[in-house]
């Protein structure tokens, strides 16, 4: 969708509240956000106030009073010379603000860098801000660290002084949300009682994390061959948000994670497929997490048959792929490791019809990489005929 649409949404205090959510679970994963709005909607008082919520150190950059050297880039400079001459040199200087944020997150502590006005400036700072998002590097500072969140914002155009659509390259370094007007009781209380945030997701632990990134990747996998892989087969065009890419992807899911494990709701995560993905892939988002929320629990399911049971398949083929998908992951991600019993359950259900041996075809493979060893040797779990129709089908 182009940023041309310069509709100035009205924004719900719920709305508010998702977009605030969505922007702290990129945030915990160093996925940088870019919140377009009209200037003078709270957007960088907002920022500043979650900095502090998240226990975070803000530095606020203001783009269109900055040169390229303050973000560390080379710049041509003086130095004295043999008999006092001076020469021309390329100076290049670790920007103190970047210092600070390598010795806090030395020290375990967060900050949020915000890059305010980012589509008015000039070529040179547009570049010098991607070099910086992309890279994480900058001169011999080392800024990937999660703890050093990233988080932007510029006006949609036609509505700030010089703003323009952002190139697709710089489009997709970013998590997009569209803020809008202040609720009007936001308003109301700001005036009488101050400025506030909403309250923002607890930071989750780092082991709720790599759970959370587990149960969405198999859930990222089904949705999209559910959608029929549209959208990582986009074709960028300028003036989008987010588009389906392989570095997108990856931030979708690990942003899904955090959400999970910090407890946010499923409108919550589809803001976040949006503003990565693209417009509208967070309302599909959305329908397929909702239709597979009521799919039995793969718990449920290995534990089914191991007792020799059916177990019941969902009617249409996009979640039995993801009802199998979360079987496989349930085997693989168990705490106990990969065990003989569940492996072969798994394949059981996987192949329980031929009507959907294509959708376990992928699943299963991954499956087959794992074949666990029979407790107390090094002898492997024997091979069940499940398995060999796989290799059948592979073969074939």
């Amino acid at each position: 969708m182009s940023r041309e649409d310069n509709s100035i949404p009205n924004l719900t205090p719920e709305e508010a509240t998702n977009i605030i959510a969505a922007t702290a679970a990129c945030w915990r994963v160093g996925v940088p956000t870019f919140w377009w709005g009209v200037p003078g909607e709270g957007k960088s008082a907002l920022h500043k106030a979650m900095a502090t919520a998240a226990e975070a150190w803000f530095c606020p950059w203001i783009l269109s009073q900055r040169s390229p050297e303050d973000l560390g880039f080379p710049y041509e400079g003086e130095m004295e010379g043999p008999g006092g001459r001076m020469l021309k040199v390329v100076k290049r200087s670790n920007p103190a603000e970047f210092v600070k944020a390598c010795l806090l997150a030395e020290q375990g502590k967060r900050s949020l860098h915000f890059f305010d006005e980012v589509n008015t400036p000039d070529d040179s700072i547009r570049k010098a801000v991607m070099t910086v998002l992309s890279d994480r590097y900058i001169g011999d500072l080392d800024l990937s660290d999660p703890l050093i969140m990233m988080a932007a914002a510029g006006n949609p155009p036609g509505q700030g002084v010089g703003a323009m659509d952002l190139e697709p390259a710089m489009a997709s370094r970013f998590a997009h949300f569209q803020w809008g007007r202040l609720p009007g009781s936001w308003v109301d209380r700001g005036l009488t009682e101050g400025w506030q945030v909403p309250a923002v997701p607890a930071w989750c632990s780092d082991e709720a994390l790599a759970q959370g990134r587990k149960d969405m990747t198999h859930k990222m996998v089904a949705f999209n061959r559910n959608t029929g892989r549209k959208w990582s087969q986009q074709k960028p065009v300028r003036g989008c948000w987010g588009w389906g890419n392989s570095r997108t992807f990856d931030w979708a899911t690990r942003a899904l994670g955090a959400a999970a494990a910090m407890g946010l709701s499923i409108e919550q995560e589809g803001l976040i497929v949006d503003g990565l993905l693209g417009r509208g892939a967070g309302v599909e988002w959305c329908s397929f997490r909702e239709a597979t929320s009521t799919l039995m629990d793969p718990e449920q399911a290995l534990a089914m048959k191991m007792r020799g049971e059916e177990v019941p398949f969902p009617g249409r083929g996009d979640l039995v792929y993801a009802l199998v998908e979360s079987i496989v992951a349930a085997v693989l991600n168990h705490p106990g490791g990969v065990t003989g019993e569940r492996w072969e359950a798994a394949f059981k259900v996987l192949f329980q019809s031929e009507q959907n041996a294509d959708i376990a075809v992928d699943p299963g493979t991954r499956l087959m990489r794992h074949q666990p060893c029979v407790a107390g040797s090094k002898k492997r779990w024997p091979m069940p005929k499940e398995a060999l129709n796989l290799v059948a089908l592979l073969r074939d």
